[in-house]
């Protein structure tokens, strides 16, 4: 599959999804995840939003000058709607913005999509002013769901011909590690949050399953009687985990290479 054509398709076409998923999911605190990436940002100063989406993150941040880009035009015209400003459609790999501009930045659930990894790094680095703050939120991965979700997340892998839920960068923790550290951005958190999606009906149960990426179906529905059982477990459970990763750096050495 072509990832960056699939992506680009997805969000043009379900734009705002993500937020319709995440405003709906809260962790034990009631915090849902655009709130939880918020208290761990710092509150002041010159932010960016990479990735941005449908611009969900810091618009009742006074004190706060964000730039937020994305590449999809479905998802900013969605941002727009909403009336947020500093929108730019741009790519990752290449910022329009000037060096050492930001005090911090967030990447929310975006990183393990984005190849390569290793540029998009070095390009948040670049951007960054010295001691700025880098936010990434990631999924979390398996070992955070419980028997029943695991079982409904599988299931929903096979009804969208995969074996289980990827990513074209996995989870990407350990190289996110490696390329942050050659370009000055030292680990300062790393944080793991379960958030709950209640599901009320089928329709947010399917609205659930449209939310994850996955691959084209084969014909217009797939497999009607798998997606008829995925719904209805995910109805019978009343709510899916979540499992989230955010992990934080501080930029402490200005250039784009670090050698020993």
């Amino acid at each position: 599959m072509n990832w960056q054509s699939f992506l680009d398709t997805f969000h043009n076409r379900r734009s705002g999804i993500t937020e319709e998923i995440f405003i709906r999911s809260h962790d034990k605190e009631g915090l849902n995840p655009y709130q939880w990436v918020e208290k761990a940002t710092p509150s002041r100063g010159d932010h960016l939003d990479l990735c941005c989406g449908s611009a969900p993150l810091f618009n009742d941040h006074d004190q706060m000058n964000v730039v937020r880009i994305d590449r999809s035009s479905g998802e900013l015209f969605r941002a727009q709607e909403r009336g947020a400003d500093g929108l730019i459609n741009g790519d990752a790999l290449t910022l329009p913005l000037r060096s050492s501009a930001f005090t911090s930045v967030t990447i929310s659930m975006a990183l393990m999509l984005i190849q390569p990894m290793h540029q998009v790094i070095s390009e948040v680095s670049r951007v960054m002013a010295r001691d700025g703050y880098l936010n990434v939120i990631l999924p979390g991965g398996g070992p955070f769901l419980g028997v029943s979700d695991l079982r409904i997340y599988r299931q929903i892998a096979k009804y969208g011909g995969e074996r289980t839920l990827t990513f074209p960068n996995g989870r990407g923790v350990r190289t996110i590690r490696n390329e942050t550290a050659k370009v000055g951005l030292a680990e300062s958190m790393d944080d793991r949050r379960t958030f709950y999606f209640i599901a009320k009906s089928r329709d947010d149960a399917q609205l659930f399953v449209d939310s994850l990426y996955l691959k084209e179906l084969p014909g217009l529905e797939g497999d009607q009687g798998l997606k008829d059982k995925i719904l209805a477990q995910i109805l019978d459970k009343g709510s899916m985990k979540i499992p989230l990763r955010m992990l934080g750096f501080r930029k402490v050495i200005d250039g784009v290479e670090v050698t020993d």
